[in-house]
């Protein structure tokens, strides 16, 4: 057991992702923050960051959507399923859910231009720029997993890689 680290494990949605992970977190500025939720990530993603800054963000894309195709799926939250005919059926909460998401469509989650625009929205020259937030830079994608740095940690990791 590692103090540093917590579980959690709840529902989160938009509405409610920031007050779960600052229940958890001790800081603004955690090392790591990562989204991998199958279910509108980029969504969750621009939520978090209206509050945290982490040095580093991992957060699942979808690789069918190439930059720069901006794509979102919107948040689909447990009473937000409709069968192919537009009938509304129940959703299911956990693994069953992922899996029933997972099937319905090719076209979940966000692609990685749409992560990009996320994750800076707030940012320094961003849409709702808030003062003082660095921007982040994409450091490495792979498949379906994209690793951005905070602009200040990018920075730093440039002058000391090269």
């Amino acid at each position: 057991q590692r103090p540093s680290r917590r579980l959690v494990r709840k529902y989160v949605t938009p509405a409610t992702v920031v007050e779960i992970v600052a229940s958890a977190l001790p800081t603004s500025e955690p090392d790591l923050l990562k989204v991998d939720v199958d279910n509108a990530d980029c969504v969750l993603v621009r939520q978090l960051l209206a509050v945290f800054s982490p040095l580093l963000l991992h957060v699942e894309v979808n690789p069918f959507f190439p930059p720069p195709i901006v794509f979102r799926r919107k948040f689909q939250g447990a009473q937000d399923r409709a069968d192919a005919a537009g009938t509304a059926m129940k959703g299911e909460l956990g693994e069953t859910g992922r899996q029933q998401r997972l099937a319905e469509s090719h076209a979940g989650g966000c692609s990685l231009a749409a992560l990009l625009e996320d994750a800076n929205a707030r940012r320094r020259g961003g849409a709702d720029a808030l003062p003082g937030q660095q921007r982040y830079e994409l450091l490495h994608v792979e498949y379906a997993n994209a690793l951005l740095a905070r602009q200040d940690v990018a920075v730093s990791l440039r002058a000391t890689l090269g």
